[in-house]
C-alpha cells in the first residue's frame, strides 16, 4: 500500500503481512509493506510481518518512509520481513536497506512494541539516512544484517561531516541478540552522526 499526506494510524488487530514488492525498471523495489510519503503515522498495535521487496535498489522490508514523513510506534510489531537482491541485477551499486523499517529525510519514535527477526544488507531491523530517530521503549532485537548494522544503521547525508543528524536511545528502549554478518555494528552502525544515549 501507499500513503501519501495526512495520518495513518495502525491499531491492535490490523496486519499488514506476506506482500512482496518487485522491481521493474529502474530495479526499485521499496515499501514491500507500506510506502509512506509526507504521511504521520501512528501504529499502537497490530502486526506488519513476513513482507518482502527484490530488486537491486531494495529498501523497507516492512515500511518504506520519505519526504518529512513521521513514524511514532508505541505498540504492535515489525517482524519477519526481508530484502533480496537478485544475482542477475543490473544495478550498478545494488542495496538491500531497511529490512524492517528504511527512512530517508523522516522522522522514527519508539516508545514500544518490538521490531524482530527482520534481514536486510543493511540495517536488519532499522535502516535511517538524513533522518531523526529516538528510540525511547520498546525493543529492537534478533534482527540480522549481512553486512552492518544488524539492529539499526544509521547515517548524516552523504557522508555529511558535520554530525547534524542525531540518534537517541533512552529510557527503557532494548537493542539486543541481532547480528551484523560481516562484523560491524551487531547492534548499531553509525556514521558522521551523534548519538545520545540516556536512561536505564
Amino acid at each position: 500500500m501507499q500513503t501519501n499526506r495526512g495520518t495513518w494510524e495502525i491499531r491492535d488487530g490490523a496486519q499488514i503481512v506476506s506482500n512482496t514488492a518487485v522491481s521493474g525498471t529502474p530495479e526499485n523495489a521499496l515499501g514491500a509493506g507500506a510506502y509512506v510519503q509526507a504521511t504521520t503515522v501512528l501504529m499502537s498495535g497490530g502486526r506488519v510481518s513476513g513482507n518482502s521487496a527484490t530488486g537491486g535498489y531494495a529498501q523497507g522490508g516492512g515500511f518504506y518512509l520519505c519526504q518529512s514523513a513521521e513514524f511514532t510506534m508505541t505498540g504492535g510489531e515489525i517482524s519477519g520481513n526481508s530484502l533480496t537482491v537478485p544475482d542477475d541485477t543490473t544495478e550498478a551499486y545494488p542495496t538491500a536497506d531497511g529490512g524492517g523499517v528504511y527512512l530517508t529525510d523522516s522522522s522514527f519514535t519508539m516508545y514500544g512494541g518490538a521490531i524482530s527477526g527482520n534481514a536486510a544488507w543493511y540495517g536488519g531491523g532499522v535502516s535511517a539516512w538524513a533522518s531523526t530517530v529516538d528510540l525511547l521503549g520498546g525493543m529492537i532485537s534478533e534482527n540480522e544484517a549481512y553486512f552492518s548494522g544488524g539492529g539499526l544503521y544509521f547515517a548524516g547525508a552523504d557522508y555529511e561531516a558535520d554530525n547534524s543528524y542525531t540518534l537517541a536511545v533512552g529510557g527503557a528502549a532494548r537493542i539486543e541478540n541481532n547480528v551484523a554478518g560481516d562484523g560491524y555494528g551487531g547492534g548499531i552502525y553509525m556514521y558522521y552522526a551523534t548519538l545520545v544515549m540516556t536512561g536505564e
